[in-house]
């Protein structure tokens, strides 16, 4: 039985994602059956209308930058984090993964996802629904 995900991703680089995703998504589909469906939101109009998105992941760039964007009184580093918060008071069981490119905390470091990590996430999904 083939297993189907939707994902939006929210980052200001659309085009290095949309590499990343296609090639992710061949494998998932490959090797263990799953069909992934994405959006990937990244001008401001697009990522202003996360909330409207009911999905079963949402990965977000932390650190949103680019002129397109108004941060208001939000540090530009904390975007990401105000934008899913905010997502979060609607939608309370969507998965959320945050990654970044220049996490700006006090102890750097990083966790990079592989294919197998990725299929965990999403069984950790199915396991929680």
């Amino acid at each position: 039985m083939q297993k189907e995900f939707e994902i939006v991703v929210v980052d200001d680089n659309p085009d290095t994602v949309e590499v990343v995703f296609q090639a992710v998504k061949s494998v998932l589909k490959l090797d263990y059956n799953y069909n992934i469906n994405y959006k990937i939101l990244s001008k401001r109009k697009e990522v202003e209308t996360l909330n409207d998105y009911v999905c079963d992941i949402v990965m977000s760039d932390c650190a949103l930058s680019g002129e397109d964007y108004d941060f208001q009184d939000t540090p530009e580093a904390r975007y990401g984090f105000e934008l899913i918060k905010k997502y979060r008071k609607r939608n309370k069981r969507t998965k959320i993964i945050f990654y970044s490119g220049s996490f700006d905390f006090e102890y750097e470091g990083s966790f990079d996802l592989s294919v197998a990590d990725f299929v965990h996430i999403i069984n950790d999904i199915l396991c929680g629904i």
